[in-house]
């Protein structure tokens, strides 16, 4: 599942995860852009504002290669049940293209990131380029899991779709740390109450 590069295409790097999903599922879920794109693991979102002419704009920042990101973002839709392409106006990145396609009652989803050319190895650009390509795309793949087991659950949306995406990515996991030492300490004092309730 390491992104690779682009076959035949020396500007780009692509990578296939498999979803445990049909086609339909993966095209609702991935409908909403912008949670598509808060939900990348190492990207901390500072803007994002829907112009009105369409489309959407988008500030950030990348945490692995410090990237800063500044850019329109066009989402296109020709083959619905195909997939769409992300496309930015501005930066090295040109466009990512997410490609589903059914195997039984699973879906690959090969996403492929586009860059403009390179001036040279001293271009400053460089750093621009997305090393984290198949963790984003395998952290989609987690929250969907995630998101059939516990979904149905009072609150799970809300918080891990709406208030927890909102967070910088290193926020999100102290917070998640955070909750699972409070689960933890208190299964332990649980326990602990039980077998002093067996004891007397």
């Amino acid at each position: 599942m390491n992104a690779r590069p682009g076959e035949g295409e020396p500007d780009s790097v692509w990578v296939t995860v498999e979803f445990p999903f049909p086609a339909q599922t993966l095209r609702e879920f991935l409908a909403d852009t912008e949670r598509l794109f808060r939900l990348h693991p190492h990207l901390d979102i500072h803007s994002w504002q829907v112009r009105p002419e369409g489309g959407f704009r988008v500030i950030g920042h990348h945490e692995l290669s410090g990237a800063e990101l500044r850019t329109g973002v066009q989402r296109r839709d020709k083959d619905p049940a195909a997939g769409f392409t992300l496309a930015y106006d501005e930066g090295l990145k040109r466009e990512t293209v997410f490609r589903l396609t059914p195997f039984g009652d699973s879906t690959h989803v090969t996403a492929t990131e586009r860059y403009r050319p390179l001036a040279g190895p001293d271009d400053p650009r460089r750093n621009e380029v997305d090393t984290a390509l198949t963790a984003w795309i395998v952290a989609l793949r987690r929250h969907l899991v995630a998101r059939q087991r516990w979904g149905k659950l009072p609150g799970w949306r809300g918080w891990n779709e709406r208030f927890l995406p909102r967070m910088a990515p290193r926020q999100r996991r102290i917070v998640r740390l955070l909750v699972w030492i409070s689960a933890l300490e208190f299964a332990v004092f649980l326990a602990a109450v039980l077998v002093l309730r067996a004891a007397g």
